[in-house]
């Protein structure tokens, strides 16, 4: 089922406007019709199971259902870092990650053993 966000709380049997990117997602990318089945969240826990009502030119009015207290946002914190390449990472780390490539071109290939006490 085509989850979109919407920041607002919403309340139930309500008819609300979806915002313009998620209209356009909806009525012309996934082409979803009256009646389908779409749930709205507001990124702060939960969500709402609602209903198309009207697909017009440009916009997309849902009916809002019920709650459900279903927590599918992450608990943990994300950072997004939109550097690229070894240009945007900072010295210390650059530097860790080449001595880490040394390091691994100096040690000799070690033998693989299933059963370590064989081995002696």
């Amino acid at each position: 089922m085509p989850r979109f966000y919407l920041p607002d709380t919403v309340a139930p049997d309500t008819l609300i406007t979806l915002p313009d990117a998620s209209a356009h997602h909806a009525a012309r990318v996934l082409r979803l019709s009256i009646g389908d089945a779409v749930t709205l969240f507001n990124g702060r826990g939960g969500e709402w199971a609602c209903s198309i009502h009207r697909i017009g030119k440009r916009e997309v009015e849902v009916r809002v259902g019920a709650w459900q207290g279903v927590e599918r946002e992450t608990p943990l914190r994300v950072t997004l870092d939109s550097r690229s390449g070894a240009r945007g990472l900072p010295e210390r780390v650059r530097s860790r990650a080449r001595n880490a490539r040394t390091r691994e071109s100096r040690q000799p290939a070690a033998a693989v053993v299933d059963n370590p006490d064989a081995a002696a």
